[in-house]
């Protein structure tokens, strides 16, 4: 008779990782629902279910299977289990929008979402005290089911889907035994909050990930919880990286001999900006001045008159020059 390691492909000094490796090839390979040997597979079930235990693993080197206990658990019960732990419930994603005023000063979010939640009355069993629930026979408790579809001949996909009799739980309750707080499901609707700062500047391509704080299930790893962060459009500026980029359209006069006008910031402080002559289309830097360590940057169009005006005065007037335009000394000014 073969040796539990021999049915395992394993050497006896294996390590642990190294047995549940070969285990879960074999399991998979030889399981019963993927057309595998049921024998083979209760016989693959039985050796890791001694090896993986550090004590039974001591008696069986000492004195062999005679000197086990005898009595294993239910092999599809402990495969099911085993692979069912490895799974994670689904990911929560959320969108979360701000303006570019809070992107500039950094926010505390505060984000409220509902989750699947252990059901506190039967801490996830689905059933009343002192009542038992029995593995799903259509699953054999794993939850899922695999079902394969030829694709052309030699090519056959395998679809694991959610079972449908257990509703994914890979146990089946009585009516008159279900838990009244989740009424056999294991988990019930509940609402769950995460909190989190955003620092001063934050970039929305950035993807944040909250680790086990969405769904929950008896059988499963909590899932995560995924949040997008995205600008709303603003009336002035535009965001390249951590520079703030503002467009503006100015007439041929105001290119030629200079302007100055007010510009309120992300902070909301206004400040004048004073501007000498403009080249079209011509970047207009002030360092320092976007979010983080970026720069503000201007972005000039000049408005070319359709058609010359002789009359100087027409001119200024159309062109919106004014002989008496004053210094300002109100604001803070930026020169460019």
């Amino acid at each position: 008779m073969s040796s539990y390691y021999d049915i395992l492909g394993v050497a006896k000094n294996s390590s642990d990782g190294d047995i549940k490796k070969a285990y879960r090839k074999l399991a998979l390979k030889h399981h019963p629902d993927k057309g595998g040997d049921q024998q083979k597979f209760k016989e693959i079930s039985e050796a890791y279910d001694v090896l993986s235990n550090p004590e039974k693993r001591k008696q069986y080197d000492r004195f062999g299977k005679d000197g086990l206990e005898k009595g294993f658990g239910d092999p599809f019960n402990m495969f099911a289990s085993m692979f069912r732990r490895e799974q994670k419930c689904n990911i929560i994603d959320r969108v979360i929008s701000l303006t570019l005023e809070e992107i500039f000063k950094g926010k505390h979010i505060n984000l409220t979402f509902n989750i699947q939640k252990i059901c506190d009355q039967c801490k996830g069993s689905g059933t009343k005290d002192g009542a038992n629930s029995n593995n799903c026979k259509d699953c054999h408790g794993s939850g899922t089911k695999v079902y394969t579809r030829q694709l052309a001949p030699g090519f056959v996909q395998q679809i694991r889907s959610n079972c449908d009799r257990c509703n994914g739980s890979g146990k089946i309750v009585d009516e008159k035994d279900k838990c009244l707080g989740c009424h056999g499901k294991q988990t019930v609707l509940s609402e769950n909050s995460i909190e989190f700062d955003l620092p001063p500047g934050f970039n929305t391509n950035n993807v944040i990930g909250v680790k086990a704080a969405g769904h929950q299930h008896p059988d499963k790893q909590n899932g995560d919880v995924r949040i997008v962060v995205k600008q709303l459009p603003h009336s002035i500026y535009k965001r390249n990286g951590q520079n703030l980029i503002v467009e503006m359209k100015i007439t041929l006069l105001q290119a030629l001999s200079g302007f100055r006008f007010k510009l309120t910031g992300l902070d909301n402080k206004t400040r004048t900006i004073k501007c000498g002559k403009v080249i079209d289309k011509k970047e207009w830097v002030v360092p320092n001045k976007g979010l983080k360590d970026g720069n503000l940057i201007f972005h000039f169009s000049v408005e070319y008159p359709k058609e010359l005006i002789k009359d100087v005065d027409g001119l200024s007037k159309i062109l919106g020059f004014s002989k008496d335009q004053s210094e300002e000394d109100d604001e803070e000014m930026l020169e460019i």
